[in-house]
């Protein structure tokens, strides 16, 4: 039996030269500028203009970040580049996030951010209050958003009663959170602080899709042999995955990294050099290093050893 394993893939992606690594970071593909950039502002009410303390600010998908003082400012600087998002986030309030430019010759950079409360559209949602029927929700946001595999078994949602479950008019199953999620795995050895913008999961039971920002920090372990473990684990973690993919395809390294799209159903490949758009989109003339990958249909992509 062949050694793959099969994952639904897109039917478009957009891939620039820097890609980010989402849900548990394993590596950072972060440019260092010659000096650090400063990064301040302030964090304010909409409604009433007032000044909000303690509101967490932070740099998504990475370790950067503070939170606000007692008149809503902050401040914080990194060597981070390139373009990332800037994240504001406050119990109660829409999480806020913009898009940065993170260059040397912009610094400093500074932001006034208006926060807004969260308004729940209750018409048109059916609330369920079931605990038992919750449990079962919450079974599967945890098997899309987490995972199911031995690593996943290792990661905990600390405070998941922050998660609430209901039903769209389209029957599908659809999660929001109260507050940021904090996320331990440790099998990777990160503790990560989630936003979560917005979860559905599609009535067919097979399809998801979800929004959200995330903050990181790596848990401390005086065992030497646990640190090893993890970076072991990261490795592992990272074979394969998602963010292994687009790495390789942008790099023209599928074959190499032993990947292969096949078209959905089948084990049937094709040369994915088909549908490489050497001409960019309009909007992005003025872009360097993109390329743009269109599929006509979903495919799915094989991972493994061939010879297994």
């Amino acid at each position: 039996m062949p050694g793959f394993f099969k994952k639904n893939i897109f039917n478009c992606v957009i891939l620039s030269a820097v890609i980010l690594f989402v849900a548990f970071p394993i590596l950072q593909a972060n440019g260092q500028p010659s000096q650090s950039i400063t990064i301040q502002g302030r964090v304010l009410d909409k409604e009433n203009g007032s000044p909000m303390a303690s509101a967490h600010v932070y740099i998504s998908q990475t370790k950067v970040g503070t939170t606000t003082d007692s008149n809503g400012e902050f401040t914080f600087s990194t060597k981070i580049s390139g373009e990332k998002t800037l994240v504001v986030s406050f119990l109660g309030f829409r999480t806020n996030a913009r898009t940065i430019d993170l260059e040397a010759e912009n610094t400093p950079l500074f932001f006034v951010i208006e926060m807004e409360p969260n308004q729940f559209d209750l018409d048109q949602i059916n609330v369920s209050t079931s605990n038992k029927e919750w449990l079962n929700n919450f079974g599967k946001f945890r098997r899309y958003f987490i995972g199911d595999d031995n690593l996943a078994q290792q990661t905990s949602i600390e405070n998941p009663w922050a998660i609430s479950f209901e039903i769209d008019k389209s029957d599908n199953l659809v999660a929001t959170a109260s507050q940021p999620l904090i996320v331990k795995n440790g099998a990777l050895g990160y503790e990560v602080e989630i936003d979560l913008v917005n979860f559905t999961l599609h009535q067919n039971g097979e399809t998801s899709s979800y929004t959200y920002y995330s903050s990181f920090k790596e848990m401390t372990e005086e065992r030497r042999s646990a640190t090893n473990t993890w970076n072991r684990n990261r490795e592992r973690a990272y074979r394969g995955s998602f963010e292994h993919f687009l790495i390789s395809l942008y790099n023209d390294e599928l074959r190499t990294n032993d990947f292969e799209v096949v078209y959905m159903g089948s084990y049937d490949p094709f040369s994915i050099k088909e549908f490489i758009i050497t001409s960019p989109d309009e909007n992005m003339e003025n872009e360097q290093g993109v390329k743009v990958f269109r599929l006509q249909d979903p495919v799915d992509v094989l991972y493994g050893d061939k010879k297994q």
